[in-house]
This record gives structure tokens, C-alpha cells and sequence, in this order.
């Protein structure tokens, strides 16, 4: 029994000296789990959710108005009021609408051609008769499903109850009836009975739209009859929405360039070179402890030179690590293509790669044992992996979130190899987040620096 009880004070105090151990047995799932709560609540709420984020969770639509008629209008109108998108007009039209998905900034837009308007006043029966219907496009970023998802139902409700809204007052009533009576007229496909039953029909109908004068606005909807969303129940759909995804593909193939497998490979290249560039600040400490440093900084070389090799040979080393990442990623089975500038692309992989060797650098200057720099950095690692879109995609989680994804390296380095990857983005375009990560990079190094300088 001596000996029993010997064992387990033995594993008891070998457990609580080790802080990495502790960490990863009690901190770590606590953080991940916050973590992971919290970026999935942002996929929910609203009103009646409880969690205050209805407002913030609307998902921004970009609406471009070709047919600038009432109609066209009024449809935009009902747009803007409806539960859960935020109608927004881009002041570059249609080019604009295109850059802004393209380069990730909003997840969809609609695009009102001419003839929608006059199509839309025609009723619902007029259009499903005389094949004349609206054809809308919707444009689309294929990464943000979950959002265009609840888009096309948004907007396949307003639309039909935009085309159905006239039907329940009188002058719309007439006008549908008198325009599907000529439509019965000119079809072509017809049988001669059916012709005269539905002419029975539409001309009965007129009828008793004169006889109800201006009593039916006081039975006018908002949209179909028994207060569900029109189309329901066999009503005929008098509209089409032609969705077209915007990558580097183009019109030709709208799905060119895109995969699950772009962004994966970009969030956990990005996640596991920081691992890497780590190892490299560990190994660092441990030169430390042995005393390797001691003798190099007691030589004629400056910390200045010490800290440039150990800089450049981790970026260069992050830089393979991506392009090893990238080679795999660009087999059959996986199918990811640079659609982008190869230039960019380089200039990211050495911008990310230099931020990250910055990181462990940094780490490296702080933390006087192995152990407490490696349970620390394994925490900020997977906090900004989390926060920056190495695990899920940015939209789903909440503001603050988003936010504070602005403060990390993966969101610059994943939206950067994405936007080489599958967007096409140019090299200007991805000159921006390599420009955020060297200001990372050089403020981390110069810490780094201050800090080995001043021991």
C-alpha cells in the first residue's frame, strides 16, 4: 500500500510542476470551446434569439436597380425592409457589385434588369402564360453558402410577393386580367378549348375586378393569400433567378478556381508555419539555457546579426513550408489552381513567413524556460487561428469577433493566399495584407530586438 500511495504522490507532483501540462489538461479545452461557442453563435440569432445580435448578423446585399422603374423600386423597398439582409447600393454598379465579392468584401448581390418592372406589373398568371419572365441574377461568393443560402429564400419570397402585391387591388387585378387575356391570344401552343376556357376564365375575372371598383384595397396582402410566402401550393413562379458564383473563373466556368479544399489548405498552411516558425524560437531558448547564445554574444558578432540570421532562416523555412503546402494542394485529387498573380502569391508567402518568424522571435525574447514559451505560444496560436479564419470562415462568427481578427496574422495571411488562390486578385490587391503582415513582422522583430539588446 506504501508503495501505491508513493506512485501516485510521484504523478501528482510531476503533474503540477509542468505549467504546459496543467494548460493542456484544463485551459486549453476551456479556451477552444469558448472559442468555437462563440464563433458559431454568429451564425444564429435576430430578434427573437435573445443574444442582441440581430441587427449585426444581417447580411449585406448588394442591389443593382438596371430597370430604374416603379416597379423595379418598389421591389428594392421591399427588399430593404425585409428580416435579415441589409440592401446595399454600390455606387459603381454592376463592376462594383463584381469587385466586392470578388475580393470577399460581401457575400452576394442582386442585379434588377431592364424589363423586370414591366414584367413584374404583368401579375403572376400573365407571366407564367406568356413565358415572358423576369430574369434576375444573383452573384455570388461560393466560400459564404451558409449566407447566400438564406439569401435566395429572402429574396424568392419578396419577388413573388412583389409579383403577386397587385393582384389583390383593383387597378392590378384589371391589368392582369386584360394582359393575360392577350397573352391567351398570341400563345401559339394552345388547343382551341383551352384558349376559349381560359378566355371564359380571364374574361369573368375582369368582370368582377370592374364590378369591385375600389373595395379591394381593403383586402390587399403583403404577399400570397393565407399569409405564406407566395408560390406555395401550385402557384406559378413568374420570375427566375439566374445565380452566378464570382471567382477567377469567369462567365465561362463560374465555379473555376474555387474548392473547399483553397481554403483549408491556406488556413492550415498558415496555422502550422506558425507552428513552425515556434520551433524556431524554442530552439532559440534552448540555446539560451545551454549557453550557445552566451559565447556568440560574447564574440565580435552584434545581437542585431544574431537576431537577422535566426529572422531570415525562419522565413525561409516558413516560405518552404507553404510552398510544400501549396504543391500538394495543386495535385488531381485536391484541384487547388493559382487563378490570381504567382507575384502576390510570393509576396504573401514571404510576408506571412517573415510575421511569423517575428512571432517566434518575439516569444523567444520573453519567456526565460522551454515550457512556458511553448504553453504560451500554443494559446495565442490557436487563439488567432480561430479568430483569423484558419479553422471556419470569418462571416460566420460575430462583430467583435471579426474584429478582433483584424489585430491577428491569419486573417491577413489566409485572405491574402485566398485571394491568390481562388479570387484572382492582383498584385495590387494582395500588396495590402502583405503590407499589414511586414508591419507585424517588423514591430515583433523590433521587440525581439529591444529585448535581446537590453539582456
Amino acid at each position: 500500500m506504501t508503495g501505491f500511495l508513493a506512485i501516485l504522490r510521484k504523478n501528482r507532483d510531476l503533474f503540477l510542476s509542468d505549467p504546459k501540462g496543467l494548460f493542456l489538461t484544463f485551459l486549453m479545452p476551456v479556451v477552444i470551446a469558448s472559442l468555437a461557442g462563440a464563433a458559431f453563435s454568429g451564425m444564429g440569432g435576430g430578434e427573437e434569439g435573445g443574444n442582441g445580435e440581430s441587427e449585426a448578423r444581417k447580411v449585406p446585399l448588394l442591389v443593382v436597380d438596371e430597370d430604374a422603374t416603379p416597379a423595379s423600386r418598389k421591389l428594392v423597398d421591399r427588399l430593404a425592409k425585409a428580416k435579415g439582409i441589409e440592401v446595399q447600393v454600390p455606387e459603381g454598379g454592376l463592376a462594383a457589385a463584381r469587385d466586392a465579392i470578388r475580393l470577399g468584401k460581401r457575400p452576394a448581390a442582386l442585379v434588377i434588369p431592364k424589363g423586370t418592372g414591366e414584367a413584374l406589373e404583368r401579375g403572376l398568371f400573365a407571366a407564367a402564360f406568356s413565358g415572358r419572365k423576369p430574369k434576375l441574377a444573383l452573384l455570388v461568393d461560393p466560400s459564404r453558402q451558409m449566407e447566400t443560402g438564406m439569401l435566395r429564400g429572402v429574396l424568392f419570397q419578396e419577388v413573388m410577393a412583389a409579383a403577386a402585391g397587385d393582384l389583390f387591388s383593383a387597378e392590378g387585378g384589371r391589368r392582369m386580367m386584360r394582359t393575360s387575356l392577350e397573352d391567351v391570344e398570341k400563345a401559339g401552343d394552345l388547343l382551341t378549348e383551352e384558349k376559349a376556357q381560359l378566355r371564359e376564365a380571364f374574361g369573368l375575372g375582369l368582370q368582377f375586378m370592374e364590378r369591385l371598383g375600389d373595395a379591394a384595397p381593403r383586402v390587399r396582402g403583403e404577399g400570397a393569400p393565407g399569409g405564406g410566402p407566395a408560390g406555395a401550393g401550385g402557384m406559378p413562379q413568374p420570375f427566375e433567378i439566374a445565380e452566378e458564383a464570382v471567382t477567377a473563373g469567369g462567365r465561362s466556368n463560374p465555379f473555376q478556381g474555387y474548392s473547399n479544399f483553397a481554403h483549408a489548405f491556406a488556413g492550415m498552411g498558415v496555422m502550422f508555419l506558425l507552428f513552425g516558425v515556434l520551433d524556431g524560437g524554442l530552439l532559440l531558448i534552448r540555446e539560451r539555457a545551454r549557453g550557445t547564445l552566451a559565447r556568440i554574444v560574447a564574440s565580435p558578432t552584434p545581437a542585431s546579426a544574431l537576431l537577422l540570421g535566426e529572422a531570415v532562416w525562419l522565413v525561409g523555412m516558413g516560405v518552404l513550408q507553404l510552398a510544400v503546402m501549396l504543391a500538394v494542394a495543386h495535385l488531381p485529387f485536391f484541384g487547388v489552381r493559382v487563378q490570381g498573380s504567382w507575384a502576390g502569391l510570393a509576396l504573401i508567402a514571404v510576408a506571412t513567413s517573415a510575421a511569423g518568424a517575428g512571432f517566434g522571435l518575439a516569444i523567444a525574447a520573453f519567456f526565460r524556460t522551454e515550457k512556458a514559451a511553448q504553453g504560451a505560444a500554443i494559446l495565442v496560436i490557436l487563439v488567432m487561428s480561430a479568430l483569423g479564419g484558419s479553422w471556419w470562415p470569418l462571416f460566420i462568427t460575430p462583430k467583435p469577433m471579426q474584429d478582433m481578427a483584424s489585430w491577428t496574422i491569419t486573417k491577413w495571411a489566409v485572405g491574402g493566399l485566398e485571394g491568390a488562390l481562388w479570387r484572382g486578385w492582383s498584385l495590387a490587391e494582395i500588396a495590402p495584407s502583405a503590407g499589414i503582415l511586414a508591419g507585424m513582422a517588423a514591430l515583433l522583430g523590433g521587440i525581439a530586438w529591444a529585448r535581446f539588446k537590453f539582456e
